[in-house]
């Protein structure tokens, strides 16, 4: 299953989803770093999936079966998960700020620094949650949320600034505090709102003074938007490389040596660097790690610069090409399409300050604005910095 294009099978629909899921039982769907923003992915079936770095901003989840999913530093600021079940899901350094859970079941989830900002977790089920100090509680809100005090009588109504990021803190790790998400029935009022099983305690102030770095996404509008407000699913795009590990140990022999000061390690042949993996040193301090092909930087691979920028995605004759993200040294980055060392066709630029804009890139910018991918010329010949 290792070919298996799956944003193509996501697109025939929940019911072809949930029916091939039903038939392939111990398939783990491979969706890392998809670009699903704002899809409308309402009930399906992505239990066990891995989502790893995935752009889920503005997508809609209503009654997605999520438990267990892998969704380590995936961007879903915005998303609707109303109803869906998350229990035992990994969401750790993800950034869900002003993400929609209720009526959720948030069950044994590990949360170690994501950003739930401006959550709304109205009626959701949070028991046995594993979080760090870096987890952002600011301004997390819920209404009808029913706790269970120490004398284990119930409560329910809004809760006042600090107060339920204070009782998420304090969430026991006691499973047997917990309501098994399989029990839980969502037609049940009582089950329902009482499977928030907490601790009643002093408020944790530090740990949300802590959280305060943290910063949601808030995207405008999708420039490729339908009327109906969901982004077209044929607009949908997969980035196919991976962050790119250091292919070789560079305490390790250097395989070649250029006259200006680079270094090359990996295999070396007729005076280029051979078809396959190898990592070039600049003097600069720039660093490249991937694929090549005829000497060229061709494929997957990680460029990373010695002022804090980095690209990683594909590569056609030394440049960036293809599908890839854009990381500008202050954290704001490009998730896109690439040609000639530009940001070029549909693609999504993220700010620090949490907006988004989306569109299709013209030679770097994007059209009717004064948005640039702020890349200039990268063209960086084999051997120099």
């Amino acid at each position: 299953m290792a070919d298996m294009d799956f944003l193509a099978l996501i697109e025939q629909g929940a019911e072809h989803w949930n029916q091939w899921r039903t038939d392939h039982p111990t398939v783990q769907p491979d969706l890392r770093t998809a670009y699903l923003f704002g899809q409308v992915l309402d009930g399906f079936n992505l239990s066990e999936a891995n989502l790893e770095r995935a752009c889920l901003i503005s997508a809609s989840l209503r009654g997605a079966n999520l438990s267990n999913a892998h969704l380590q530093a995936s961007y879903a600021s915005k998303a609707d998960l109303g109803a869906a079940n998350l229990s035992g899901a990994d969401l750790s350094l993800g950034n869900f700020g002003e993400a929609n859970f209720s009526e959720a079941n948030l069950a044994s989830i590990r949360a170690g620094g994501t950003n739930f900002a401006h959550a709304c977790f109205t009626g959701a089920a949070l028991a046995n949650w594993q979080i760090d100090p870096m987890t952002n509680l600011q301004a997390v809100r819920g209404s009808h949320v029913y706790v269970k005090s120490q004398q284990r009588q119930p409560r329910r109504g809004q809760f006042r600034p600090g107060e339920l990021a204070a009782l998420i803190a304090q969430l026991p790790v006691d499973q047997s505090e917990a309501t098994p998400p399989a029990l839980i029935n969502r037609q049940d009022p009582v089950q329902r709102r009482s499977a928030l099983i907490v601790t009643g305690g002093t408020a944790a102030i530090a740990l949300i003074a802590m959280t305060a770095t943290f910063r949601s996404i808030r995207p405008n509008p999708s420039a490729n938007q339908t009327p109906a407000g969901s982004v077209r699913l044929s607009d949908s795009v997969a980035l196919p490389c991976e962050e790119t590990s250091l292919t070789t140990q560079l305490t390790s022999s250097a395989a070649h040596k250029y006259r200006d000061g680079a270094i090359y390690y990996g295999k070396f042949a007729d005076g280029k660097p051979a078809d396959g993996k190898g990592t070039m040193v600049y003097p600069s301090g720039n660093r490249y790690d991937g694929e090549y092909e005829n000497g060229y930087r061709s494929g997957c691979g990680t460029f990373t610069f010695n002022n804090g920028r980095k690209y990683i995605g594909q590569f056609e004759a030394d440049q960036f090409h293809g599908q890839g993200t854009w990381i500008l040294e202050n954290g704001e980055r490009y998730i896109g399409a690439f040609k000639n060392n530009r940001c070029s066709g549909k693609g999504t630029f993220i700010f620090l300050n949490g907006s988004s804009k989306s569109g299709t890139w013209e030679e770097g910018s994007l059209p009717n604005s004064d948005l640039s991918c702020d890349q200039g010329d990268l063209s960086l010949p084999l051997s120099s910095n």
